[in-house]
C-alpha cells in the first residue's frame, strides 16, 4: 500500500513538474525577452553541474543502504549486526561527503559559470551576475537535502521522500510562476531553488533529522570503508552521470555559444518540456529501485523481474503518451498561429527530440535494474557515449543548429539501445543463474 502510495507521490511529482514547467514555459515566453529565456535556460543546463561534483555518488548511496537495509532484517544475529554497523558507517560517510560536495558546487560551480557568461555573453547582454551567484548558492544548499533523502529512500521509506519532493515540486514551481509574473527576471530560478530548498527542510521534518542520530552510536571502523565498499563503483556511476550530463545538457550552452541566445532559448524551453515527460515516465521505475535492490540482495529473481517488467511497460506507456500529448498541442498553438508556439522549436525538432526520449526510457529502466545488484555494467557504453556525444554535438550544433543536434541525439539513442539490451541479458543470466531456467523474462 505504501509502495502504491508512493508511486502516486512520486508521478503527481513528475505531472505537476511538467504542468507547472509548461506554465512556468509560457510565463518565461510571456515575461522574458527571448535573451532573457536564452540566459534562463543556460543558467538551468549549466547548473545540472552540479551532478560531476557528487561523482555519481546519490544512486550508489541509495542501492547500498537498501542492500544494507535487507541484510539489517536478517534472522542470522551475524549478518544483521555487521549490516547495521555498516549502515552507521555509511550514514556518517555520506553526510560528510555531501557537506563537501555543497562547497564544491558554491566555488566551482560558480566560477566556472560566471566565466563562461564573459566569455560568450555579449557586451550589451543583461545583468547576470549577481541572479547566477544567488542560484549556484541555492543550489549547494539543496546539495546537503540530497544524502537525506538517499537514506531514506534506501531504507524504503519511499512514502516520505516522494511526498516531500512533491511538495518541493509545487512550491518551487509556484515560486517560479509568482516570481516571472512579478518581474524577478533571471533571479526566478534562485527564488524557486530556495523555496525548494525550504519545502525539503520542512516536508523531511524533524523526526527524519533525528533519526539520523542514532547511527552515530555504532562505532566499527572495519565496518565500512570508501576505497573498498565504495570507490571501485563510484568511478563507474561517475562516468555514467557524465555521460546522462553530455547527453542532456550540451544543448543550450553549445547553441547560446554558437547561435545566441534566442535560439538556445528555443531549445532549453522545448528541452524543458520533454524532460517533464522523461520525469514523470520514470516514476513507475524509480519508485520501484528499492524494492529492486532488496529482491536483488535476497535473491528473489522471480519477484524482481516480475515488478521490472510492470514498470517498465508503465514507463514506455507514459513516455509515449506524454510525448503525443504536448507534439499536438504544439502543432494546435502553430495551427492558430499563437507566438508561444514560436518560443519552442519547430515541429520536426520536436518529435526527433520526443521520439529520443521515449526510447530512453527503456535504456532508463535497464540501467536501474543492473544497478539494484550494486554492479555499473553499461559504465563502458556510458563512456563511449560521452566521447561520441562531445565533438559531434558540438559540431552538429555549430554546423547545422538545433535540428543537427536532435538528430545527432536520436541516433546516438538508437545506436546505443542495441548493445544495452545485449548487456542487460548478459549480466542478467550470468548473476542469477540457475535461477533462470524457472524466471519469465523480465521484457
Amino acid at each position: 500500500m505504501l509502495a502504491e502510495r508512493a508511486t502516486l507521490y512520486a508521478m503527481a511529482n513528475r505531472l505537476s513538474g511538467s504542468a507547472g514547467g509548461l506554465l512556468t514555459a509560457v510565463l518565461v515566453a510571456t515575461f522574458l525577452t527571448p535573451e532573457l529565456q536564452g540566459f534562463y535556460y543556460t543558467f538551468l543546463g549549466l547548473l545540472t553541474l552540479q551532478t560531476f561534483a557528487e561523482l555519481g555518488f546519490g544512486e550508489l548511496l541509495q542501492q547500498s543502504v537498501s542492500h544494507e537495509w535487507a541484510l539489517g532484517a536478517s534472522s542470522h544475529p551475524t549478518t544483521r549486526e555487521r549490516a547495521r554497523a555498516r549502515l552507521a558507517s555509511l550514514v556518517r560517510f555520506s553526510l560528510v561527503w555531501y557537506s563537501v560536495v555543497a562547497l564544491v558546487v558554491i566555488a566551482g560551480l560558480g566560477t566556472g559559470g560566471a566565466l563562461y557568461f564573459r566569455s560568450f555573453a555579449s557586451t550589451d547582454a543583461p545583468s547576470w551576475e549577481l541572479a547566477w551567484w544567488i542560484a549556484v548558492v541555492a543550489t549547494g544548499a539543496s546539495v546537503l537535502l540530497t544524502p537525506v533523502f538517499a537514506l531514506l529512500e534506501g531504507a524504503n521509506r519511499v512514502e516520505t521522500v516522494h511526498g516531500t519532493r512533491l511538495g518541493q515540486a509545487i512550491a518551487s514551481r509556484a515560486a517560479s510562476a509568482l516570481a516571472v509574473v512579478a518581474g524577478a527576471g533571471l533571479f526566478t530560478i534562485a527564488t524557486a531553488r530556495w523555496v525548494s530548498f525550504a519545502a525539503g527542510v520542512v516536508g523531511l521534518g524533524r523526526e527524519h533529522f533525528r533519526s539520523l542520530r542514532t547511527y552515530f552510536g555504532r562505532r566499527d571502523p572495519d565496518a565500512f570503508t570508501w576505497r573498498r565498499d565504495i570507490w571501485p563503483l563510484q568511478w563507474k556511476f561517475a562516468l555514467s552521470s557524465l555521460s546522462g550530463y553530455l547527453l542532456y545538457s550540451l544543448f543550450t550552452p553549445v547553441l547560446f555559444a554558437f547561435h545566441g541566445p534566442e535560439v538556445a532559448g528555443r531549445m532549453g524551453l522545448t528541452l524543458t518540456a520533454a524532460a517533464a515527460i522523461s520525469s514523470a515516465a520514470f516514476a513507475a521505475v524509480a519508485t520501484k529501485v528499492p524494492r529492486l535492490a532488496f529482491h536483488a540482495a535476497n535473491h528473489a529473481y522471480r519477484e524482481m523481474d516480475t515488478l521490472f517488467r510492470q514498470a517498465t511497460v508503465s514507463s514506455l506507456a507514459v513516455a509515449s503518451v506524454g510525448a503525443a500529448i504536448f507534439f499536438t498541442g504544439l502543432l494546435v498553438t502553430r495551427g492558430l498561429g499563437l507566438e508561444i508556439a514560436t518560443r519552442f522549436l519547430p515541429p520536426v525538432e520536436t518529435a526527433l527530440l520526443l521520439a529520443a526520449i521515449v526510447l530512453q526510457q527503456l535504456r532508463f529502466a535497464m540501467g536501474s535494474y543492473l544497478r539494484a545488484h550494486k554492479e555499473e555494467p553499461l559504465v563502458l557504453l556510458s563512456v563511449l557515449e560521452a566521447l561520441v556525444a562531445i565533438p559531434v554535438f558540438t559540431l552538429l550544433g555549430r554546423s547545422f543548429g538545433a535540428i543537427g543536434m536532435v538528430l545527432g541525439f536520436l541516433g546516438l539513442t538508437t545506436l546505443t539501445l542495441v548493445p544495452a539490451v545485449f548487456t542487460f541479458e548478459h549480466c542478467r543470466n550470468l548473476w542469477h543463474g540457475g535461477e533462470m531456467r524457472t524466471n519469465a523474462h523480465p521484457l
